[in-house]
């Protein structure tokens, strides 16, 4: 987990005021659109996902002292290639929040330590989720994602897709497939 600098406070509805919230947690109801989703996903140079909906669901966020303690639920639309076929195809990734972090404050000597690196910073009594939120969002990713339990990939010879029928490769008896 990376400590965001303040200039990373971007996506307004995961920045938390930590001071400001009722003693049982804080519920928020998320909300994000798909380019701001995107960025908070996409690293710098690299192309953007496809986003196709808003990242919607539920987070608290409750502060444990020196910790901030966030449990919830997120799903967002998304076009992923297929590992079979390459096609992207649209699906739901869903995903659970269910983590305990500590909180970084300015002028903190523990801000140089390695155990900061799993911290979230504090600014201006604020904390950016945008960070963390993406590592959830790339935990929900599938390992492997097939678009359809019939999919007949592609050729390993010519690459056609054979999903849309068989390609001439297979008049040839060399190819095993």
């Amino acid at each position: 987990r990376r400590v965001p600098a303040e200039d990373d406070l971007k996506i307004p509805a995961l920045i938390v005021s930590i001071d400001e919230r009722p003693p049982d947690g804080l519920e928020l109801a998320l909300d994000i659109p798909p380019h701001e989703a995107a960025a908070m996903v996409s690293a710098d140079g690299q192309e953007a996902l496809a986003i196709t909906s808003a990242l919607t669901g539920q987070l608290k966020v409750r502060r444990l002292g020196r910790r901030l303690e966030l449990n919830g639920s997120f799903q967002v639309g998304v076009e992923i290639p297929c590992d079979r076929c390459l096609a992207e195809t649209a699906t739901t990734l869903t995903g659970e929040v269910d983590e305990l972090v500590n909180l970084v404050f300015p002028g903190d000597p523990s801000a140089e330590d390695d155990e900061a690196e799993g911290s979230l910073a504090v600014v201006d009594g604020r904390v950016d989720l945008a960070g963390l939120m993406a590592e959830f969002f790339w935990l929900a990713w599938p390992f492997r994602f097939i678009c359809r339990p019939d999919c007949a990939g592609i050729c390993p010879r010519c690459g056609a897709d054979l999903n849309d029928g068989l390609c001439e490769c297979d008049k040839h008896t060399d190819i095993l497939y």
